[in-house]
Protein backbone atom coordinates (compact mmCIF):
# COMPACT_ATOMS: atom_id res chain seq x y z
CA UNK A 1 0.00 0.00 0.00
CA UNK A 2 1.29 3.46 -0.89
CA UNK A 3 2.48 5.55 2.05
CA UNK A 4 0.02 8.40 2.64
CA UNK A 5 2.58 10.53 4.50
CA UNK A 6 3.10 13.84 2.71
CA UNK A 7 6.43 13.84 0.89
CA UNK A 8 8.76 16.80 1.16
CA UNK A 9 10.12 16.76 -2.40
CA UNK A 10 9.10 15.17 -5.69
CA UNK A 11 12.22 14.39 -7.73
CA UNK A 12 11.42 14.06 -11.44
CA UNK A 13 13.95 12.06 -13.47
CA UNK A 14 13.59 11.40 -17.23
CA UNK A 15 15.49 8.32 -18.40
CA UNK A 16 16.57 7.03 -21.78
CA UNK A 17 19.11 4.23 -22.29
CA UNK A 18 20.94 4.96 -19.04
CA UNK A 19 21.55 1.42 -17.78
CA UNK A 20 25.21 2.27 -17.11
CA UNK A 21 24.19 5.10 -14.77
CA UNK A 22 21.29 3.55 -12.85
CA UNK A 23 23.42 2.13 -10.02
CA UNK A 24 25.15 5.46 -9.47
CA UNK A 25 21.83 7.31 -9.73
CA UNK A 26 19.95 5.14 -7.26
CA UNK A 27 22.88 5.12 -4.81
CA UNK A 28 22.89 8.91 -5.02
CA UNK A 29 19.17 9.06 -4.20
CA UNK A 30 19.58 6.68 -1.25
CA UNK A 31 22.45 8.81 0.06
CA UNK A 32 20.37 11.98 0.26
CA UNK A 33 20.49 13.18 3.87
CA UNK A 34 16.84 14.28 3.72
CA UNK A 35 15.97 10.57 3.76
CA UNK A 36 14.47 8.63 0.88
CA UNK A 37 11.31 8.18 2.93
CA UNK A 38 10.71 11.93 2.50
CA UNK A 39 11.06 11.79 -1.27
CA UNK A 40 8.55 11.18 -4.04
CA UNK A 41 10.88 9.91 -6.78
CA UNK A 42 9.30 9.84 -10.23
CA UNK A 43 11.13 8.14 -13.08
CA UNK A 44 9.70 8.74 -16.54
CA UNK A 45 11.32 6.38 -19.02
CA UNK A 46 11.37 7.63 -22.61
CA UNK A 47 11.12 4.26 -24.39
CA UNK A 48 14.56 2.95 -23.45
CA UNK A 49 15.92 0.13 -25.58
CA UNK A 50 18.32 -1.27 -22.97
CA UNK A 51 17.73 -2.61 -19.45
CA UNK A 52 16.91 0.80 -17.94
CA UNK A 53 13.23 0.00 -17.29
CA UNK A 54 13.95 -3.29 -15.56
CA UNK A 55 16.52 -1.65 -13.32
CA UNK A 56 14.07 1.13 -12.44
CA UNK A 57 11.41 -1.38 -11.44
CA UNK A 58 13.98 -3.22 -9.31
CA UNK A 59 14.63 0.05 -7.47
CA UNK A 60 10.89 0.76 -7.15
CA UNK A 61 10.34 -2.66 -5.57
CA UNK A 62 13.00 -1.75 -3.01
CA UNK A 63 11.30 1.52 -2.09
CA UNK A 64 7.59 1.08 -2.83
CA UNK A 65 6.55 4.07 -0.71
CA UNK A 66 8.94 6.49 -2.40
CA UNK A 67 9.35 5.50 -6.06
CA UNK A 68 7.09 5.66 -9.10
CA UNK A 69 8.01 4.48 -12.61
CA UNK A 70 6.13 5.87 -15.61
CA UNK A 71 6.86 4.57 -19.10
CA UNK A 72 6.39 6.04 -22.55
CA UNK A 73 5.07 4.00 -25.49
CA UNK A 74 7.37 5.86 -27.89
CA UNK A 75 10.29 8.29 -27.86
CA UNK A 76 8.97 11.70 -26.77
CA UNK A 77 12.08 13.60 -25.52
CA UNK A 78 12.70 15.11 -22.10
CA UNK A 79 10.14 17.90 -22.15
CA UNK A 80 7.26 15.44 -22.45
CA UNK A 81 8.75 13.19 -19.77
CA UNK A 82 9.13 16.06 -17.30
CA UNK A 83 5.53 17.13 -17.96
CA UNK A 84 4.35 13.60 -17.15
CA UNK A 85 6.39 13.78 -13.95
CA UNK A 86 4.73 17.07 -13.02
CA UNK A 87 1.31 15.42 -13.35
CA UNK A 88 2.36 12.72 -10.88
CA UNK A 89 4.19 14.99 -8.40
CA UNK A 90 2.75 15.11 -4.87
CA UNK A 91 5.63 16.57 -2.85
CA UNK A 92 5.59 20.00 -1.23
CA UNK A 93 8.44 20.99 -3.55
CA UNK A 94 9.67 19.75 -6.91
CA UNK A 95 13.24 19.05 -8.03
CA UNK A 96 14.61 17.79 -11.35
CA UNK A 97 17.55 15.44 -11.86
CA UNK A 98 18.99 14.10 -15.10
CA UNK A 99 19.75 10.39 -14.90
CA UNK A 100 23.45 10.77 -15.68
CA UNK A 101 24.02 13.60 -13.18
CA UNK A 102 24.31 13.55 -9.38
CA UNK A 103 23.33 15.67 -6.43
CA UNK A 104 25.49 16.45 -3.44
CA UNK A 105 24.30 14.21 -0.56
CA UNK A 106 22.94 17.22 1.33
CA UNK A 107 21.41 18.93 -1.73
CA UNK A 108 17.75 18.19 -1.19
CA UNK A 109 17.86 18.64 2.59
CA UNK A 110 19.62 22.01 2.42
CA UNK A 111 17.43 23.41 -0.35
CA UNK A 112 14.22 22.14 1.26
CA UNK A 113 15.10 23.58 4.67
CA UNK A 114 15.73 27.01 3.15
CA UNK A 115 12.55 26.77 1.10
CA UNK A 116 10.52 26.08 4.26
CA UNK A 117 12.35 28.67 6.38
CA UNK A 118 11.68 31.44 3.84
CA UNK A 119 8.44 30.10 2.35
CA UNK A 120 10.21 30.35 -1.00
CA UNK A 121 8.56 29.87 -4.36
CA UNK A 122 11.98 29.09 -5.76
CA UNK A 123 15.38 28.07 -4.38
CA UNK A 124 18.38 28.44 -6.69
CA UNK A 125 21.68 26.67 -6.00
CA UNK A 126 25.07 26.35 -7.70
CA UNK A 127 26.28 23.57 -9.98
CA UNK A 128 29.52 22.41 -11.58
CA UNK A 129 30.64 20.09 -14.33
CA UNK A 130 31.80 16.68 -13.15
CA UNK A 131 35.56 16.69 -12.75
CA UNK A 132 35.82 20.45 -12.26
CA UNK A 133 37.17 21.74 -8.99
CA UNK A 134 34.61 23.56 -6.85
CA UNK A 135 34.81 27.31 -7.24
CA UNK A 136 34.58 29.83 -4.42
CA UNK A 137 31.27 30.09 -2.61
CA UNK A 138 29.68 33.40 -1.78
CA UNK A 139 26.86 34.59 0.42
CA UNK A 140 23.39 33.10 0.60
CA UNK A 141 20.61 35.61 0.12
CA UNK A 142 16.83 35.90 0.10
CA UNK A 143 14.92 38.18 -2.26
CA UNK A 144 11.29 39.19 -1.96
CA UNK A 145 10.02 40.63 -5.21
CA UNK A 146 7.11 43.02 -4.81
CA UNK A 147 7.42 45.27 -7.88
CA UNK A 148 8.61 45.07 -11.49
CA UNK A 149 11.62 47.17 -10.45
CA UNK A 150 12.51 44.58 -7.80
CA UNK A 151 12.49 41.87 -10.48
CA UNK A 152 14.55 43.90 -12.93
CA UNK A 153 17.09 44.67 -10.20
CA UNK A 154 17.27 40.97 -9.31
CA UNK A 155 17.98 39.97 -12.94
CA UNK A 156 20.52 42.77 -13.41
CA UNK A 157 22.39 42.00 -10.20
CA UNK A 158 22.35 38.20 -10.52
CA UNK A 159 22.53 37.63 -14.28
CA UNK A 160 25.48 35.26 -13.89
CA UNK A 161 23.66 33.14 -11.30
CA UNK A 162 20.47 32.74 -13.33
CA UNK A 163 20.51 29.79 -15.71
CA UNK A 164 17.90 28.40 -18.09
CA UNK A 165 18.35 24.93 -16.56
CA UNK A 166 15.60 23.35 -14.46
CA UNK A 167 17.86 21.14 -12.34
CA UNK A 168 19.67 23.82 -10.31
CA UNK A 169 16.45 24.92 -8.64
CA UNK A 170 13.77 23.74 -6.21
CA UNK A 171 10.18 24.79 -6.93
CA UNK A 172 7.16 25.02 -4.66
CA UNK A 173 4.59 22.64 -6.16
CA UNK A 174 1.67 24.94 -5.37
CA UNK A 175 3.47 27.74 -7.26
CA UNK A 176 4.08 25.49 -10.30
CA UNK A 177 0.45 24.38 -10.35
CA UNK A 178 -0.92 27.90 -9.84
CA UNK A 179 0.66 29.07 -13.09
CA UNK A 180 0.41 25.73 -14.90
CA UNK A 181 4.14 25.71 -15.64
CA UNK A 182 5.26 23.12 -18.18
CA UNK A 183 8.14 22.18 -20.46
CA UNK A 184 8.35 22.60 -24.21
CA UNK A 185 7.64 19.28 -25.92
CA UNK A 186 9.17 17.50 -28.94
CA UNK A 187 12.21 19.76 -29.05
CA UNK A 188 15.71 19.22 -27.68
CA UNK A 189 15.91 22.59 -25.90
CA UNK A 190 12.86 22.40 -23.66
CA UNK A 191 13.63 23.98 -20.30
CA UNK A 192 13.15 27.73 -20.84
CA UNK A 193 9.38 27.39 -21.18
CA UNK A 194 9.36 26.17 -17.57
CA UNK A 195 12.21 28.09 -15.94
CA UNK A 196 11.67 31.54 -17.47
CA UNK A 197 8.05 31.91 -16.28
CA UNK A 198 9.17 30.56 -12.89
CA UNK A 199 11.81 33.31 -12.66
CA UNK A 200 9.42 35.95 -13.97
CA UNK A 201 6.62 35.02 -11.56
CA UNK A 202 8.34 33.96 -8.32
CA UNK A 203 7.90 36.47 -5.51
CA UNK A 204 10.07 34.78 -2.89
CA UNK A 205 13.47 33.53 -4.10
CA UNK A 206 16.30 32.09 -2.01
CA UNK A 207 19.79 31.75 -3.46
CA UNK A 208 21.79 28.98 -1.81
CA UNK A 209 25.45 29.58 -2.56
CA UNK A 210 26.56 25.95 -2.42
CA UNK A 211 27.48 23.63 -5.27
CA UNK A 212 24.77 21.00 -4.99
CA UNK A 213 24.50 19.64 -8.55
CA UNK A 214 27.13 17.80 -10.62
CA UNK A 215 26.56 17.96 -14.38
CA UNK A 216 27.86 15.12 -16.58
CA UNK A 217 29.25 16.34 -19.92
CA UNK A 218 30.79 13.01 -21.02
CA UNK A 219 27.85 10.79 -21.97
CA UNK A 220 27.79 10.73 -25.77
CA UNK A 221 24.11 9.72 -26.13
CA UNK A 222 22.80 12.34 -23.71
CA UNK A 223 20.40 15.02 -24.90
CA UNK A 224 23.13 17.65 -24.64
CA UNK A 225 25.40 15.68 -26.99
CA UNK A 226 22.67 14.59 -29.37
CA UNK A 227 21.42 18.15 -29.86
CA UNK A 228 24.92 19.32 -30.78
CA UNK A 229 25.29 16.94 -33.71
CA UNK A 230 26.03 18.72 -36.98
CA UNK A 231 22.61 18.49 -38.61
CA UNK A 232 19.74 20.84 -39.27
CA UNK A 233 17.04 18.85 -37.47
CA UNK A 234 16.99 21.06 -34.41
CA UNK A 235 18.53 24.39 -35.42
CA UNK A 236 15.44 26.33 -34.37
CA UNK A 237 14.49 24.33 -31.26
CA UNK A 238 15.68 27.10 -28.95
CA UNK A 239 13.66 29.68 -30.88
CA UNK A 240 10.57 27.47 -30.85
CA UNK A 241 10.76 27.11 -27.08
CA UNK A 242 11.24 30.85 -26.60
CA UNK A 243 8.30 31.64 -28.90
CA UNK A 244 6.20 29.38 -26.68
CA UNK A 245 7.64 31.16 -23.64
CA UNK A 246 6.59 34.52 -25.08
CA UNK A 247 3.04 33.25 -25.62
CA UNK A 248 2.89 31.84 -22.08
CA UNK A 249 4.02 35.05 -20.41
CA UNK A 250 1.89 37.20 -22.69
CA UNK A 251 -1.19 35.20 -21.66
CA UNK A 252 -0.34 35.83 -18.00
CA UNK A 253 0.20 39.57 -18.48
CA UNK A 254 3.82 39.30 -17.37
CA UNK A 255 5.44 40.97 -20.39
CA UNK A 256 3.53 44.21 -20.03
CA UNK A 257 4.41 44.43 -16.33
CA UNK A 258 8.11 43.67 -16.93
CA UNK A 259 8.57 45.05 -20.43
CA UNK A 260 12.17 46.33 -20.28
CA UNK A 261 13.32 43.17 -18.52
CA UNK A 262 11.60 40.73 -20.83
CA UNK A 263 12.54 42.65 -23.99
CA UNK A 264 16.19 42.27 -22.93
CA UNK A 265 15.90 38.65 -21.77
CA UNK A 266 13.88 37.51 -24.79
CA UNK A 267 16.07 39.24 -27.37
CA UNK A 268 19.22 37.64 -26.00
CA UNK A 269 17.76 34.16 -25.53
CA UNK A 270 15.48 33.97 -28.56
CA UNK A 271 17.63 35.60 -31.21
CA UNK A 272 21.24 35.87 -30.12
CA UNK A 273 21.56 32.50 -28.39
CA UNK A 274 19.74 30.70 -31.22
CA UNK A 275 22.43 32.08 -33.54
CA UNK A 276 25.31 31.55 -31.10
CA UNK A 277 24.41 27.97 -30.25
CA UNK A 278 24.39 26.94 -33.88
CA UNK A 279 27.69 28.74 -34.53
CA UNK A 280 29.32 26.84 -31.69
CA UNK A 281 28.19 23.50 -33.04
CA UNK A 282 29.50 24.55 -36.47
CA UNK A 283 26.11 24.79 -38.12
CA UNK A 284 25.41 28.37 -39.10
CA UNK A 285 21.82 29.49 -39.48
CA UNK A 286 21.10 30.31 -43.11
CA UNK A 287 19.97 33.83 -44.12
CA UNK A 288 16.31 32.79 -44.33
CA UNK A 289 16.41 31.39 -40.80
CA UNK A 290 18.06 34.53 -39.47
CA UNK A 291 15.49 36.71 -41.20
CA UNK A 292 12.68 34.55 -39.80
CA UNK A 293 13.98 35.02 -36.27
CA UNK A 294 14.59 38.72 -36.76
CA UNK A 295 11.09 39.30 -38.14
CA UNK A 296 9.58 37.47 -35.19
CA UNK A 297 11.65 39.60 -32.79
CA UNK A 298 10.83 42.95 -34.42
CA UNK A 299 7.14 42.12 -34.73
CA UNK A 300 6.96 41.79 -30.96
CA UNK A 301 9.62 44.27 -29.92
CA UNK A 302 9.94 46.85 -32.72
CA UNK A 303 12.18 49.08 -30.57
CA UNK A 304 14.37 46.33 -29.18
CA UNK A 305 17.51 48.14 -30.34
CA UNK A 306 16.69 51.05 -28.02
CA UNK A 307 16.64 48.86 -24.94
CA UNK A 308 19.19 50.34 -22.52
CA UNK A 309 20.33 46.99 -21.13
CA UNK A 310 20.86 45.47 -24.58
CA UNK A 311 22.89 48.51 -25.57
CA UNK A 312 25.03 48.53 -22.44
CA UNK A 313 25.80 44.82 -22.73
CA UNK A 314 26.73 45.00 -26.39
CA UNK A 315 23.88 42.96 -27.84
CA UNK A 316 22.48 45.65 -30.12
CA UNK A 317 25.67 45.89 -32.14
CA UNK A 318 26.12 42.09 -32.17
CA UNK A 319 22.61 41.40 -33.44
CA UNK A 320 22.73 44.19 -36.01
CA UNK A 321 25.99 42.71 -37.34
CA UNK A 322 24.44 39.23 -37.59
CA UNK A 323 21.47 40.56 -39.53
CA UNK A 324 23.69 42.70 -41.78
CA UNK A 325 25.90 39.73 -42.66
CA UNK A 326 22.85 37.58 -43.40
CA UNK A 327 21.46 40.22 -45.75
CA UNK A 328 24.71 40.38 -47.71
CA UNK A 329 25.15 36.63 -48.07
Amino acid sequence: MENMTQKKISVIIPTYNVEDYIKRLTDNLEEQTIGIENLDIIFVDDYSEDTTRRLLYDFKNKHLDSVKVCTSAKRELQGHCRNIGLQWAKGDYIAFLDADDTLAPEALELSYNKAIEYNADLVIFKWKKEGDKPGPTGVNFFTEIKTSKDRLDFFLKHTNEITRACWDKLYKREFVQRYDLEFSEHVWDEESLFTTPALMLAERIYYLNYILYNYNTKRMDSSAHLMTKDNSANTLDNAITWARTYDKLQSLGVIEKNFELFEWWFTVNFFYLSWDFNEKRKYSLNPDEIQLLYSYLTDRFPNWNKNKILKERGFVSKIEEIVKNANTT
